[in-house]
């Protein structure tokens, strides 16, 4: 962690220097052992490629590693049907696919599925930029190490085949970490964050703010040093009722399946993004740069350290708006458009979303997904890759929401095509039937 400490002050120049070292190692990872990289990246030089040369390289979709997936991977050793089949028996319990691969699944702000795996190593550097800044905010004050075990919640998804899940088994090491699952009751949530006091808390910013309430309403007593919410939009109403709650304002944090991190300060819209992880191209719907101050149709990623499955230029369609060099460091900056509807009532009772996108993660037949909430039934509308048992889907999702005290009539439908949003193009995760 103190090497990861030291990167966030890294300048423009350093960053560089880093990033085409790298970008020439996952090059040559690529082009040796993946034939879909080898066919698309046909006539480069690994070794002597220029990190401004990166913009010739052609993008790719989710669509394009999913369809390819076991030509896309390094390792002849992994293959979908195993990672499918893995991620479909995913329990709470993180756990190593052939004692090597750590898989993560993931809707996406689009909410097309993708299955993303790492090795030891990579797995190991995502957990350091996600976890960085707010350690080194919790290290300026208590020092590093910590002079006592850290003792961490964090509120996320069920399964642990999303990052805020699998996270928890990875910090053990260096904390007490209680993860409490977004789609438990609440009260149960509140006994789980009660019991373990925690210094540092974690996760889905609608669940944070939930707890705040139950903070101020007596239900709660704790006193957190930091609050760090992630993996979705922490707008100005959630953060105000967890400063009021707990007394202390809250960072916020960005982060995908596919490897790209940031963080926000508390009271700022501007995030930071790991640099040194991940190169970030803001473009418009011609995959041309966007000017700094521009929001950006969509993002190319590139992620640096994953060689296993290697993104190169790979398209991610979260809405950006990049901005100008910040004094200090050389890491990217950028606004977000944020990912909403994370919270909804189903059954009379509001529930985590999460509830129902978990569930039919586990359904790889499912390449998208929309849920339309009517007063006492959801409607699932789905598009298929492949075939998709959708009495067992709709069952699947029932079962999550009577987890999570609710219940509600379930009907998943294949359909040939998802409502957008008629100004941004994307589809509409969660749909309220009247609205």
């Amino acid at each position: 962690m103190p090497a990861h400490f030291e990167r966030l002050t890294w300048s423009t120049e350093q960053l560089r220097v880093h990033q085409e070292q790298q970008l020439r190692g996952l090059l040559a990872a690529a082009t040796g052992g993946s034939a879909f990289h080898r066919r698309r990246l046909s006539g480069i030089n690994a070794y002597t490629f220029a990190l401004d040369d990166l913009a010739s390289l052609p993008v790719m979709t989710k669509s394009d590693m999913m369809s390819n997936f076991d030509e896309v991977v390094t390792d002849p050793r992994l293959r979908r049907d195993a990672v499918e089949a893995h991620v479909r028996n995913a329990g709470a319990e993180a756990v190593a696919l052939d004692d090597a691969f750590v898989p993560l699944a993931s809707g996406g702000s689009s909410g097309e599925r993708g299955i993303f795996v790492y090795d030891q190593q990579a797995i190991v550097t995502y957990l350091s930029a996600f976890a960085r800044t707010g350690m080194a905010r919790f290290a300026a004050l208590v020092g590093w190490p910590p002079p006592m075990r850290i003792s961490i919640v964090i509120v996320g998804a069920p399964a642990a085949i999303h990052a805020t899940s699998a996270a928890p088994h990875l910090m053990a090491a260096f904390a007490d970490v209680t993860f409490a699952p977004a789609t438990l009751p609440f009260d149960e949530i509140v006994d789980r964050v009660a019991a373990a006091r925690p210094v540092m808390l974690a996760g889905y910013p609608s669940m944070i703010a939930e707890l705040a309430d139950a903070q101020a309403a007596g239900r709660l007593a704790i006193e957190p040093m930091t609050i760090s919410p992630s993996s979705e939009q922490l707008t100005t109403e959630l953060a105000t009722r967890i400063t009021n709650g707990f007394g202390v304002a809250p960072s916020s944090g960005f982060g995908t399946s596919e490897g790209c991190q940031g963080h926000a300060p508390a009271g700022s819209e501007e995030f930071t993004f790991a640099s040194d992880c991940t190169i970030m191209e803001f473009v418009d719907e011609h995959e041309r740069p966007v000017p700094v101050g521009t929001t950006a149709d969509h993002v190319l990623v590139t992620n640096l350290y994953n060689r296993l499955q290697p993104l190169i230029r790979y398209r991610l369609d979260d809405r950006m708006t990049p901005l100008p060099d910040a004094p200090g460091h050389g890491h990217q900056q950028a606004t977000i458009e944020g990912r909403t509807n994370s919270m909804a009532k189903v059954g009379g009772k509001t529930v985590h979303t999460v509830a129902i996108h978990s569930a039919l993660l586990r359904h790889p037949g499912i390449r998208e997904h929309q849920t339309v909430i009517g007063s006492d039934e959801l409607t699932i509308r789905i598009l298929c890759d492949g075939p998709v048992d959708v009495e067992q889907a709709a069952a699947d999702v029932a079962a999550s929401l009577k987890a999570a005290g609710t219940s509600s009539r379930v009907e998943v439908v294949a359909v040939d095509a998802l409502d957008r949003d008629p100004l941004t193009g994307k589809v509409g995760r969660i749909l309220i039937r009247g609205q």
